[in-house]
């Protein structure tokens, strides 16, 4: 693993990162180093050191926090398509209520199997949050994140079933805001 980060490989680079980070393999846990490994194998384009240095500039983990270049890392990530960070970066946009920006990030994670994201995708379409109201495709989401074990999923299956269309009021709140 360290030659082939010493040769370059971004791959290798991101996945020594982890192990100091976690301080696996007889290493003790460096955090600094994990962050430095990170930046690295991200710029040579490995989206998943992307993700990790990105949560560690959120946190402050080996790193002084930034949360503003933490931002950047996760929009990156998600434009390159992953969906972690496509659903991370729709909530982002979501607690900033730009509501249909999110939804088009959220659509995205959910595409690839994202559970998170498709129990949010069904959330839009069962409250028509700039988005046409749908309680069947809002179905299909829940259906596909509660076949995962998420439990919001199920519930709002549930609620769904006995013909509640509103899941909460703070959601209603929010879907007549937008």
């Amino acid at each position: 693993l360290r030659r082939r980060a010493g040769e370059g490989s971004a791959a290798a680079l991101y996945q020594l990162g982890q192990v100091h980070g976690a301080g696996a393999l007889g290493l003790a846990r460096d955090a600094p180093r994990a962050v430095e490994l990170y930046g690295r194998a991200s710029d040579l384009g490995d989206v998943e050191a992307t993700v990790a240095l990105a949560y560690a500039l959120h946190v402050g983990d080996g790193v002084a926090r930034d949360d503003e270049r933490a931002l950047e890392l996760c929009r990156a990530a998600a434009d390159r398509g992953h969906a972690k960070a496509q659903c991370d970066y729709g909530t982002t946009l979501y607690e900033r209520h730009e509501f249909e920006a999110a939804f088009a990030y959220y659509v995205h994670s959910a595409d690839q199997g994202f559970t998170l994201a498709e129990f949010y995708v069904g959330r839009y379409l069962q409250l028509g949050l700039t988005v046409d109201r749908d309680l069947e495709a809002a179905k299909g989401w829940y259906e596909r994140a509660a076949a995962k074990g998420h439990g919001a999923a199920r519930n709002s299956l549930r609620d769904l079933a006995e013909g509640r269309r509103e899941a909460t009021k703070v959601s209603a709140a929010l879907a007549a805001e937008a």
